[in-house]
Protein backbone atom coordinates (compact mmCIF):
# COMPACT_ATOMS: atom_id res chain seq x y z
CA UNK A 1 0.00 0.00 0.00
CA UNK A 2 1.00 3.45 -0.94
CA UNK A 3 2.34 5.47 1.96
CA UNK A 4 0.03 8.92 1.98
CA UNK A 5 1.92 12.08 0.55
CA UNK A 6 3.57 14.61 2.79
CA UNK A 7 1.03 17.61 3.79
CA UNK A 8 1.83 20.62 2.11
CA UNK A 9 3.93 23.50 3.42
CA UNK A 10 1.34 25.87 4.37
CA UNK A 11 -0.82 22.79 6.01
CA UNK A 12 2.59 21.89 8.32
CA UNK A 13 2.70 23.61 11.68
CA UNK A 14 5.09 26.16 12.72
CA UNK A 15 6.74 25.52 16.17
CA UNK A 16 8.52 29.60 16.14
CA UNK A 17 4.73 31.01 15.37
CA UNK A 18 2.77 29.04 17.75
CA UNK A 19 5.40 30.11 20.48
CA UNK A 20 4.94 33.63 19.47
CA UNK A 21 1.58 33.45 19.50
CA UNK A 22 1.63 31.67 23.00
CA UNK A 23 3.93 34.35 24.46
CA UNK A 24 1.89 36.77 23.45
CA UNK A 25 -1.25 36.14 25.15
CA UNK A 26 0.65 35.26 28.12
CA UNK A 27 2.20 39.28 27.84
CA UNK A 28 -1.66 40.69 27.54
CA UNK A 29 -2.66 38.29 30.60
CA UNK A 30 0.31 39.27 32.57
CA UNK A 31 -0.45 43.35 31.53
CA UNK A 32 -3.48 43.01 32.18
CA UNK A 33 -2.99 41.40 36.51
CA UNK A 34 -0.72 44.32 36.86
CA UNK A 35 -3.28 46.77 35.21
CA UNK A 36 -5.64 45.69 37.80
CA UNK A 37 -3.55 45.46 40.67
CA UNK A 38 -2.55 48.87 40.28
CA UNK A 39 -6.18 50.09 40.42
CA UNK A 40 -6.58 48.12 43.36
CA UNK A 41 -3.56 49.84 44.91
CA UNK A 42 -4.50 53.28 43.58
CA UNK A 43 -8.17 52.97 44.54
CA UNK A 44 -7.30 51.45 47.81
CA UNK A 45 -5.34 54.07 48.88
CA UNK A 46 -7.58 56.45 47.78
CA UNK A 47 -10.26 55.43 49.84
CA UNK A 48 -8.24 54.48 52.89
CA UNK A 49 -7.25 58.71 53.37
CA UNK A 50 -10.90 59.61 52.70
CA UNK A 51 -11.93 57.21 55.24
CA UNK A 52 -9.31 58.86 57.70
CA UNK A 53 -10.37 62.04 57.16
CA UNK A 54 -13.87 61.69 57.78
CA UNK A 55 -13.68 59.75 60.95
CA UNK A 56 -11.53 62.69 61.87
CA UNK A 57 -14.49 64.71 61.74
CA UNK A 58 -16.83 61.91 62.89
CA UNK A 59 -15.17 60.22 65.51
CA UNK A 60 -15.81 56.76 64.32
CA UNK A 61 -14.69 54.26 61.85
CA UNK A 62 -15.63 54.42 58.03
CA UNK A 63 -16.11 52.86 55.05
CA UNK A 64 -15.17 54.20 51.66
CA UNK A 65 -16.30 53.03 48.58
CA UNK A 66 -15.22 54.58 44.98
CA UNK A 67 -17.80 53.62 43.11
CA UNK A 68 -17.19 55.72 39.59
CA UNK A 69 -15.49 53.91 37.02
CA UNK A 70 -12.38 53.56 35.85
CA UNK A 71 -11.59 54.81 39.33
CA UNK A 72 -8.10 54.27 39.00
CA UNK A 73 -7.90 56.97 36.43
CA UNK A 74 -10.38 60.09 38.26
CA UNK A 75 -8.05 58.80 41.16
CA UNK A 76 -4.83 60.12 39.47
CA UNK A 77 -6.24 62.87 37.55
CA UNK A 78 -7.50 64.48 40.89
CA UNK A 79 -11.70 64.33 40.44
CA UNK A 80 -13.60 61.14 41.44
CA UNK A 81 -17.29 61.33 39.92
CA UNK A 82 -18.72 58.69 42.60
CA UNK A 83 -18.08 57.59 46.09
CA UNK A 84 -19.94 56.27 48.88
CA UNK A 85 -19.15 56.98 52.87
CA UNK A 86 -21.20 54.49 55.72
CA UNK A 87 -21.04 55.10 59.34
CA UNK A 88 -22.22 53.79 62.28
CA UNK A 89 -23.44 55.09 65.66
CA UNK A 90 -22.53 58.55 64.85
CA UNK A 91 -22.23 61.37 67.70
CA UNK A 92 -24.19 64.36 67.12
CA UNK A 93 -21.70 67.40 68.18
CA UNK A 94 -23.11 68.87 71.59
CA UNK A 95 -26.77 66.53 71.19
CA UNK A 96 -27.30 63.45 73.19
CA UNK A 97 -27.90 61.61 70.06
CA UNK A 98 -26.39 59.25 68.55
CA UNK A 99 -27.03 58.54 64.29
CA UNK A 100 -27.43 54.92 64.03
CA UNK A 101 -26.13 54.69 60.40
CA UNK A 102 -24.94 57.65 58.09
CA UNK A 103 -24.94 57.00 54.09
CA UNK A 104 -23.69 59.16 51.89
CA UNK A 105 -23.33 59.51 48.10
CA UNK A 106 -21.16 62.26 47.29
CA UNK A 107 -19.86 63.09 43.15
CA UNK A 108 -18.08 65.25 41.81
CA UNK A 109 -15.72 65.53 44.49
CA UNK A 110 -11.58 66.96 44.12
CA UNK A 111 -9.27 64.69 45.70
CA UNK A 112 -5.92 66.34 45.72
CA UNK A 113 -4.32 63.00 47.71
CA UNK A 114 -5.04 64.43 51.13
CA UNK A 115 -8.00 66.17 50.98
CA UNK A 116 -11.22 66.48 49.30
CA UNK A 117 -12.98 69.55 48.21
CA UNK A 118 -15.55 71.11 46.06
CA UNK A 119 -18.62 68.44 44.91
CA UNK A 120 -21.85 67.76 46.53
CA UNK A 121 -23.70 65.07 48.69
CA UNK A 122 -26.47 63.51 49.65
CA UNK A 123 -26.63 61.70 52.94
CA UNK A 124 -29.20 59.28 54.85
CA UNK A 125 -29.26 59.37 58.47
CA UNK A 126 -31.09 56.71 60.41
CA UNK A 127 -32.16 57.40 64.01
CA UNK A 128 -33.49 54.57 65.83
CA UNK A 129 -35.85 54.30 68.41
CA UNK A 130 -34.31 54.95 71.47
CA UNK A 131 -32.03 57.99 70.04
CA UNK A 132 -35.99 59.40 68.68
CA UNK A 133 -36.54 59.58 72.40
CA UNK A 134 -33.19 60.82 73.70
CA UNK A 135 -33.99 64.38 71.13
CA UNK A 136 -37.37 64.96 72.43
CA UNK A 137 -38.78 66.90 75.38
CA UNK A 138 -38.39 64.36 78.63
CA UNK A 139 -42.26 64.46 79.01
CA UNK A 140 -43.10 62.95 75.43
CA UNK A 141 -39.84 60.35 75.52
CA UNK A 142 -41.61 57.59 77.42
CA UNK A 143 -44.41 58.00 75.02
CA UNK A 144 -43.20 57.52 71.87
CA UNK A 145 -43.56 54.56 69.60
CA UNK A 146 -42.02 53.86 66.05
CA UNK A 147 -44.00 51.47 64.47
CA UNK A 148 -42.72 50.59 60.90
CA UNK A 149 -44.40 53.62 59.07
CA UNK A 150 -45.10 56.00 61.88
CA UNK A 151 -44.27 57.76 64.64
CA UNK A 152 -47.27 57.27 67.19
CA UNK A 153 -47.98 58.73 70.85
CA UNK A 154 -49.10 55.85 73.18
CA UNK A 155 -50.52 57.08 75.99
CA UNK A 156 -52.44 53.76 76.32
CA UNK A 157 -55.89 53.88 75.73
CA UNK A 158 -55.02 56.83 73.27
CA UNK A 159 -52.49 56.18 70.57
CA UNK A 160 -52.30 59.47 68.43
CA UNK A 161 -50.22 58.87 64.80
CA UNK A 162 -47.73 61.82 64.69
CA UNK A 163 -46.58 63.44 61.17
CA UNK A 164 -43.07 64.59 60.41
CA UNK A 165 -42.24 67.33 58.65
CA UNK A 166 -38.69 69.56 58.13
CA UNK A 167 -38.69 72.99 58.26
CA UNK A 168 -36.23 75.80 58.49
CA UNK A 169 -33.77 73.44 60.10
CA UNK A 170 -36.88 72.23 62.98
CA UNK A 171 -38.45 68.91 63.14
CA UNK A 172 -42.13 69.81 63.07
CA UNK A 173 -44.38 67.51 64.76
CA UNK A 174 -48.60 67.62 64.84
CA UNK A 175 -50.76 65.24 65.36
CA UNK A 176 -52.45 63.18 62.28
CA UNK A 177 -55.47 61.79 61.22
CA UNK A 178 -58.57 62.68 62.10
CA UNK A 179 -57.50 63.74 65.33
CA UNK A 180 -55.67 66.14 63.89
CA UNK A 181 -58.64 67.39 62.06
CA UNK A 182 -60.27 67.56 65.95
CA UNK A 183 -57.53 69.55 67.48
CA UNK A 184 -57.90 71.73 64.16
CA UNK A 185 -61.46 72.67 64.93
CA UNK A 186 -60.23 73.24 68.39
CA UNK A 187 -57.37 74.67 69.40
CA UNK A 188 -56.64 76.00 66.09
CA UNK A 189 -53.33 75.02 63.83
CA UNK A 190 -52.48 71.89 65.32
CA UNK A 191 -48.55 72.91 64.63
CA UNK A 192 -48.71 74.98 67.75
CA UNK A 193 -48.95 71.62 70.02
CA UNK A 194 -45.58 70.91 69.96
CA UNK A 195 -42.64 73.49 69.70
CA UNK A 196 -40.29 72.26 66.88
CA UNK A 197 -37.70 70.77 67.49
CA UNK A 198 -34.28 72.23 66.50
CA UNK A 199 -31.54 70.35 64.64
CA UNK A 200 -28.67 72.21 64.69
CA UNK A 201 -27.22 71.19 61.41
CA UNK A 202 -24.00 72.18 60.76
CA UNK A 203 -23.11 74.47 57.76
CA UNK A 204 -23.07 73.38 54.46
CA UNK A 205 -25.88 70.63 55.97
CA UNK A 206 -29.12 70.84 54.84
CA UNK A 207 -32.34 68.48 55.88
CA UNK A 208 -34.82 68.49 53.36
CA UNK A 209 -36.93 65.52 54.75
CA UNK A 210 -38.11 62.90 57.21
CA UNK A 211 -39.62 59.33 56.92
CA UNK A 212 -40.55 56.46 58.93
CA UNK A 213 -39.21 53.54 58.44
CA UNK A 214 -39.13 50.09 60.31
CA UNK A 215 -35.54 50.94 61.40
CA UNK A 216 -36.18 54.06 63.31
CA UNK A 217 -36.79 57.84 61.79
CA UNK A 218 -34.96 58.36 58.36
CA UNK A 219 -33.35 61.92 57.74
CA UNK A 220 -32.12 62.70 53.85
CA UNK A 221 -30.55 65.86 52.57
CA UNK A 222 -27.80 67.79 50.91
CA UNK A 223 -24.13 68.35 51.76
CA UNK A 224 -22.87 71.20 49.62
CA UNK A 225 -20.01 71.51 49.56
CA UNK A 226 -18.29 69.01 50.52
CA UNK A 227 -15.39 70.01 52.24
CA UNK A 228 -12.96 67.05 54.47
CA UNK A 229 -9.37 67.03 55.04
CA UNK A 230 -7.45 65.42 57.50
Amino acid sequence: MAASPPPPPSARPVPGVRRRVLLAGLLVVALALVLLAGEALVVGRAESRIASAVADQLAVDVEVDITSRPAAVGVLAGRIDAVSLTATDVPLEGQPVTIDTLEVDASGITFDGDEVTDGAATFRAVLAEDQVRAAVPVLLAGLLVVTDDALVLDAGLLRVPLALSVVDDALRVRPDGALAEAAGALLGDPDGLVDPIPLHSPDGVVVTGVVVEPEGLVFTGTLDPVVLSR
